[in-house]
């Protein structure tokens, strides 16, 4: 990318061919510039869309799980938060309302929920109606001030009457001695214990949960 005025950038494509120049054997080089920032940004548009989830404009699951295996090698040193959401009793706003109505419950639970976050976390939806959100933590209390609320924001009620809720697990680790599949686990059964314990909660995952 390239500016003429230090504010706006625009991209460009440089080609340069270096040829020997037979009358005194000398070398050069022609160079074609040519402007490319309609073409590259289009480029960019498609590729972020193809991490976007068509409903909720959220991540999707590839793009949750390569933007999380990033942060945490970049973060070898980093405590960080990751919040498994799933949505109380979601298969009866289908089964009483219908699938629009589901869908539009999606999508509002979506806009809070990436509201909560700034640019810096990872919110994204994996499927149905289980999210994740991923984001380096200064500690427990602060991990804790999100997950609580986290549960306030995400209490809703639908056009039909039912009452919306989230259930939420989270595990804490530092980015060197943690992977997504690990992070994943813990949290999906600190996520479990806030079902059972009666939704409508969170669960921060304990150091015994290690190898469940």
């Amino acid at each position: 990318m390239i500016t003429t005025d230090g504010e706006t950038y625009y991209w460009m494509r440089i080609t340069a061919h270096i040829f020997r120049w037979q009358e005194d054997n000398s070398v050069r080089m022609l160079v074609y510039r040519q402007n490319i920032d309609e073409q590259k940004r289009h480029e960019l548009y498609m590729m972020e869309q193809m991490q976007k989830d068509s409903l909720t404009d959220l991540y999707n699951k590839v793009a949750t799980q390569e933007h999380v295996r990033r942060m945490l090698e970049q973060g070898p040193d980093q405590l960080f938060a990751f919040f498994i959401l799933d949505i109380d009793y979601f298969k009866e706003v289908n089964d009483r309302l219908g699938h629009a109505a589901g869908d539009k419950v999606l999508v509002e639970f979506s806009g809070t929920l990436a509201g909560q976050f700034g640019k810096d976390a990872v919110v994204g939806r994996i499927g149905g109606d289980e999210f994740i959100a991923f984001l380096s933590v200064t500690g427990a209390e602060m991990a804790k001030e999100h997950a609580g609320e986290l549960i306030r924001a995400l209490r809703n009620r639908t056009e039909g009457g039912v009452s919306i809720t989230a259930s939420i697990g989270v595990v804490l680790a530092v980015g060197k001695e943690t992977d997504f599949e690990t992070l994943y686990k813990k949290a999906d059964f600190a996520l479990y214990k806030a079902k059972r314990q009666g939704r409508n909660r969170y669960v921060i995952a304990a150091a015994d949960d290690e190898n469940k």
